[in-house]
């Protein structure tokens, strides 16, 4: 849902880029690369997730609040207290991000 509110977005602003940030396979291959790339313009994997262990869906998802202008996310329900999206909306709203929740649209 978050990558087609994206894409709508793109076709009304093009200057959006459209980013996979991986927080597994750090090295990827050429055929899944270019699948990726049939749906994002980049795809990598960022420093800050090297030797993350456990907890590297966090430290990717914090770097991607970070990043971004704008956080699309899906987190129905309120999203409860302890799950990732969860943690990384919270984080967002620290950082006073703009945040679009596409599961209230």
């Amino acid at each position: 849902m978050c990558h087609g509110a994206v894409t709508e977005l793109k076709a009304e602003f093009p200057h959006i880029t459209r980013v996979y940030v991986r927080a597994e396979y750090e090295y990827i291959g050429g055929a899944y690369e270019r699948r990726l790339l049939d749906r994002y313009e980049r795809t990598f994997f960022p420093d800050c997730a090297r030797g993350a262990g456990r907890a590297v869906y966090v430290m990717r998802n914090r770097f991607m609040v970070d990043e971004c202008d704008l956080l699309v996310t899906y987190l129905a329900d309120g999203g409860g207290s302890g799950g990732g999206t969860r943690r990384a909306v919270d984080y967002a709203v620290r950082r006073s991000k703009k945040i679009i929740n596409v599961a209230s649209l």
